[in-house]
């Protein structure tokens, strides 16, 4: 989000009204737009239903998963998704199949310009607690070696095709680079982490920074990943 805030109205699905989640039977779960990926993973396993596990170190909620058809592990969110329940700009309600919604990698058309209000997963299998718990402690420590623990919104760049962000970003010997507090991951290299007291406006010019050396040294002019409230990329970048 910009330092200066944002000009239009923000709504929030915090409320717990928004955090639901529903066993439906045969491995299907109702999920609330504003529930919390970690909890979500949570109440999967204490429910004893396998196959969210790679959802569980995503920071964000469902509805951000879905806008951004969040991934991890070799897993995305529209990997486990039935149905799209989604409120128009003009407010109609509606609910879209999967089969109905144009998915791609970090993309969901549909929810370009609708508000996602929840979902219904599928693809579950019944597994004894212990056993999930086991194969998230595996996703756990495999992030924890591979990703910063500092504060971060994730990767920032898209992986280009056949490419890895942050293997350009590291080649291009940006690992360690620094606008104020903001700081490209010695760990990652496609992760900005904050140091300390990062701004938006740090950041994005770090972004910049990156982005500009990277399609200089390496020929490809990388693309953002994460969203920016209230502007868009292409005027600040």
């Amino acid at each position: 989000m910009p330092d200066e805030g944002v000009e239009g109205l923000v709504i929030s699905l915090g409320n717990p009204a928004w955090q639901t989640f529903e066993q439906m039977g045969n491995g299907r779960i109702w999920v609330g737009a504003g529930l919390r990926l970690k909890n979500l993973c949570g109440l999967a396993t204490k429910a004893g239903l396998m196959g969210f596990e790679f959802l569980e170190g995503i920071p964000g909620n469902v509805g951000g998963a879905l806008r951004m058809n969040a991934g991890a592990m070799g897993g995305w969110i529209f990997d486990v998704v039935e149905e799209v329940q989604l409120m128009t700009l003009t407010g109609d309600i509606r609910v879209v199949k999967k089969a109905d919604l144009h998915v791609a990698y970090r993309h969901c058309e549909e929810l370009h310009d609708a508000i996602a209000l929840g979902a219904l997963l599928t693809h579950a299998t019944a597994a004894a607690s212990d056993a999930i718990t086991r194969q998230i402690d595996v996703y756990r420590d495999k992030r924890q070696k591979t990703q910063p623990r500092e504060p971060s919104a994730g990767c920032v760049f898209k992986n280009p095709d056949g490419d890895s962000a942050g293997r350009l970003i590291d080649a291009a010997g940006l690992k360690g680079a620094r606008v104020g507090d903001a700081e490209v991951s010695t760990v990652h290299a496609n992760f900005i982490v904050n140091r300390g007291k990062a701004t938006s406006a740090d950041i994005i010019e770090l972004m910049r920074r990156v982005r500009a050396r990277v399609e200089e040294t390496k020929g490809i002019r990388l693309e953002p990943e994460v969203l920016l409230y209230g502007k868009k990329w292409r005027d600040v970048l």
